[in-house]
């Protein structure tokens, strides 16, 4: 794929390992903590070749397939990855919902119990990933689900609980570009209560990863770029975010000038070479992101979801351009951004051309541009507001948020 040239970092505006301070001088170099994670991926026509080794590698003999219900109707993915599996094959669960509600985690849970399953492998988008990974946690861990999610402590502080039992291994055939591929963490949706449960371990990231064109090809374009969305904020977020590094930071540029490429140029959206690049672009950003956390746009589609039926990446795509307005003092965040986007950094509109230039890919693709064509309505707006406040990855966001900001978008965004 023919990509633009890119000016160097050092020409581009950002500065790495120092801070500037207000009078122009310069602060401590900036401590942070790198650790990059193994990582198997399988791209192309004959990847899944390579999924009975990958199974032996994990050291499994039991294989448990979560598969999304309208690929196991199609059958033809499934097919391919049974045979591939052979005797190893187990079993398939199929009971796939979105925002992965904990009822049907649950059951996922039970059937990995019943059948002992020594491998997990995931057909399906972000909510068959999540699933996958929740249940497992569920199924490994014996506990509550209560004692085992991120909680807010007495000061306010969200607080990520250790989780200490081995998880079962792994293996992702994803068929959105999700960055739920390449996270270790799982949000489940408790339908009594409308929040959501958030489970995080390092051991419960994908053992293996598998990009295949036909499952790139599986999902209808609506629902690929409200995947894809979702995934483009993540990125955008996760440059704006003040927790930052060099290589963190150069994944998540890749990531969003593959998609923004790509998002640009609809009339390939359902070619296989273009979901291909989009599904890379999202492991980049899961990737990424594990490092920078995300902020304001990915945490109000978070806590939107919990109060009505709605695609977060829809959420995500209508309030990134006002989230975006609202970070402008973030002048880090948005010269990452402007590199990303071949956007002159030097100019003293920066944000406002980095907006602009988001809504205009936006546009392009059709897409709502109002909460209200989503069905959602302003008698929720602070009610999603408390829930997104008690989001982990808000702490991330370069600029301090209030409910009323959170309104004041929502408001907007209307």
């Amino acid at each position: 794929m023919h990509m633009k040239a890119c000016r160097p970092f050092w020409k581009s505006g950002i500065r790495y390992g120092r801070e500037n301070n207000e009078n122009g001088g310069d602060k401590t170099m900036k401590t942070f903590k790198h650790i990059t994670p193994v990582s198997r991926v399988f791209c192309g026509p004959d990847c899944m070749k390579n999924l009975s080794e990958e199974v032996s590698h994990a050291g499994g003999s039991k294989v448990l397939v979560f598969c999304d219900p309208f690929v196991a109707s199609d059958g033809k993915l499934l097919s391919l990855v049974k045979a591939e599996l052979g005797d190893r094959y187990a079993g398939t669960f199929t009971n796939i919902q979105a925002n992965s509600p904990l009822p049907a985690v649950m059951e996922g849970a039970e059937k990995i119990r019943q059948l002992d399953a020594d491998v997990l492998v995931a057909i399906g988008g972000g909510s068959t990933i999540v699933t996958t990974r929740a249940a497992d946690v569920i199924a490994s861990e014996k506990e509550d689900i209560h004692k085992l999610c991120t909680y807010t402590d007495e000061n306010g502080k969200q607080v990520s609980r250790r989780l200490f039992a081995p998880k079962i291994p792994q293996i992702l055939i994803p068929t959105s570009p999700t960055t739920a591929t390449s996270k270790a963490g799982a949000a489940v949706l408790e339908p009594e209560t409308n929040k959501l449960l958030q489970l995080f371990d390092p051991k419960n990231r994908a053992h293996s990863i598998f990009i295949h064109p036909d499952a790139a090809l599986n999902p209808p374009e609506k629902m690929m770029l409200g995947a894809c969305i979702s995934t483009f904020c993540v990125a955008i977020d996760g440059l704006m975010s003040k927790s930052g590094d060099p290589m963190a930071d150069a994944l998540l540029i890749h990531a969003v000038r593959i998609m923004a490429e790509n998002l640009a140029d609809t009339k390939h959206l359902n070619e296989a070479e273009s979901r291909t690049s989009l599904m890379m672009a999202s492991i980049l950003c899961g990737m990424g992101s594990d490092y920078t956390g995300t902020g304001l746009s990915i945490v109000i589609g978070h806590a939107s979801q919990a109060h009505f039926p709605v695609n977060p990446g829809l959420v995500n795509a209508i309030v990134l351009p006002y989230c975006l307005r609202f970070n402008a003092s973030a002048e880090e965040g948005m010269k990452k951004l402007a590199a990303a986007l071949d956007i002159s950094s030097t100019e003293s509109a920066c944000a406002g051309k980095v907006a602009a230039r988001m809504e205009e890919i936006l546009r392009g693709l059709n897409l709502p541009e109002k909460l209200s064509e989503l069905g959602m309505t302003e008698d929720k707006f602070e009610d999603i507001a408390e829930n997104a406040m008690h989001d982990w990855y808000l702490q991330f966001n370069p600029v301090e948020v209030s409910p009323n900001d959170i309104v004041h978008i929502l408001e907007l965004a209307f």
